[in-house]
């Protein structure tokens, strides 16, 4: 046999080789454990119940409602459930006392009860476009547009009366409501009207909230948290591009946080106060999974939360004031979803 003689140098070169092969090896099975762990926490998605787009979830009489505009759905037994609905298509759905309201895309305002739906007539919505609704400690506020001189005119309305506040440009359409208070595109507003509060004017409302201590917060497009008592507001930035969605959530060992939906990708949460005041002066958001179920965070893990919902721009986030009830989500072509144990442990899937 012949023998192979390697050069010095070529000795030198392998012996490195040989030496850093293990360390390579190592590194590699490092950068490996990461893509297993989060492959690891994928779920295979269910058949939603509500498919496609729903609207935002409202609470009336006791009861959960959601339309995804084909179809009207009311949850009880644990289950959501087709119900009969108005005529038409449903385009969005408000809290009332004894039952939900509802418009349509033929601009037709219905209030419900049981499979009872009544046409609300308002003579001053005639000629408008109706838009949204949102309906708040016995109030309901309605967001309309009509064309006019090349312009775009909006206006928001009560039930039965007419308009609170008119104006052209997107920054008169209607974005929320809150026991007293109505949000616009350019502030937040009392019911009565006028000029929007100081700390608000100009901002570029998405959506409001009341707060369990009945302070008031709101979420703005350039990336803002507001808060304040109703008379006047304080703005903090956050670094964040947000998207419609905004809620209270209430964990079973007393957590309070804020969940505020991020421009297509999901939510962030931020911890509230004593009693469920906004944290002052500051706007920690964290992602979900970052702390303990239940205690300080709305999911048991970060990865897959990230792997799930995380993916999907949300319409809306609700929670019941029933604790036994999960959290949904309406989202944005993927149907509702709701934070639940299935097979797979607990996860963001269709409910």
């Amino acid at each position: 046999m012949k023998n192979i003689r390697l050069k010095p140098e070529a000795r030198s070169g392998l012996f490195l080789v040989l030496l850093f092969c293990p360390v390579i090896f190592l590194l590699g099975s490092c950068n490996q454990d990461p893509l297993f762990y989060d492959i690891s926490n994928e779920v295979k998605p269910k058949e939603p119940v509500i498919p496609g787009t729903p609207t935002k979830i409202v609470e009336a009489g006791g009861k959960l409602y959601v339309s995804n505009r084909t179809d009207l759905f009311e949850f009880s037994q644990g289950s959501w459930n087709r119900i009969a609905g108005p005529p038409g298509r449903i385009t969005d759905l408000a809290s009332g006392e004894s039952g939900p309201y509802c418009i349509t895309e033929d601009s037709r305002l219905y209030s419900g009860s049981g499979s009872v739906w009544t046409p609300v007539d308002n003579q001053n919505l005639e000629g408008y476009t109706l838009q949204s609704i949102y309906g708040e400690g016995g109030s309901l506020f309605i967001g309309a547009s009509r064309e006019g001189d090349g312009y775009h005119h909006y206006a928001v309305f009560t039930g039965s009366g007419g308009a609170v506040i008119s104006g052209s440009g997107e920054g008169f359409r209607l974005r929320g409501a809150v026991s007293g208070y109505f949000a616009l595109g350019n502030g937040i507003y009392q019911a009565s009207g006028g000029s929007p509060l100081p700390g608000s004017t100009g901002r570029d409302i998405l959506a409001m909230i009341q707060l369990p201590d009945n302070t008031i917060a709101a979420s703005t497009k350039d990336g803002h948290l507001l808060y304040g008592s109703g008379s006047s507001f304080t703005a903090v930035s956050t670094g964040y591009k947000f998207d419609r969605a905004l809620a209270v959530y209430r964990g079973t060992g007393g957590a309070l946080l804020l969940l505020v939906g991020i421009y297509t990708k999901g939510y962030m949460e931020l911890d509230l106060g004593s009693g469920g005041s906004f944290p002052s002066g500051r706007a920690s958001l964290k992602s979900p999974g970052e702390g303990v179920y239940g205690v300080n965070t709305t999911v048991h893990n970060y990865p897959r939360y990230n792997a799930t919902l995380g993916q999907y721009a949300l319409v809306s986030l609700y929670q019941s004031d029933a604790k036994a009830l999960p959290l949904f989500a309406s989202t944005v072509g993927k149907g509702l979803n709701a934070y639940q144990e299935l097979n797979e442990g607990w996860q963001w899937n269709a409910y």
